[in-house]
């Protein structure tokens, strides 16, 4: 259980690479273990509790997602300089179409430069 505060409190956390007020909580580093994909993972692959939705030339993470079981989502695009939080109370069938269709829309749209910082 958690609130809409925690949950970006934790985001920003990684979003400012393991920096809370400007003082080291993690290092950069241990963060970005977190974001590699897990050699069993599919696709662009499964970390340490983030979905890896997009990679930069250089294999490193650019947006990862951490998903739950009731539709809640917490979203980070570090290259957009974006974070998406979701909090929802959803039977778990009807989960898939609408938020598979939101993280679509993110995706587009930092594509296109219609949010974030690019």
């Amino acid at each position: 259980m958690s609130t809409l505060d925690d949950l970006a409190r934790f985001l920003l956390l990684h979003r400012n690479e393991g920096k809370v007020g400007g003082r080291e909580i993690l290092s950069k580093s241990a963060l970005q273990q977190l974001y590699l994909p897990h050699p069993a993972s599919r696709g662009t692959g499964y970390g340490l509790g983030f979905n890896i939705l997009a990679k930069r030339a250089d294999g490193t993470a650019s947006r990862v997602q951490h998903t739950g079981a009731s539709g809640t989502l917490g979203l980070i695009d570090f290259d957009h300089d974006l974070i998406l939080i979701v909090l929802t109370q959803v039977d778990q069938r009807r989960i898939g179409g609408w938020r598979n269709k939101l993280i679509q829309t993110v995706a587009e749209a930092c594509r296109d430069k219609k949010i974030g910082r690019k």
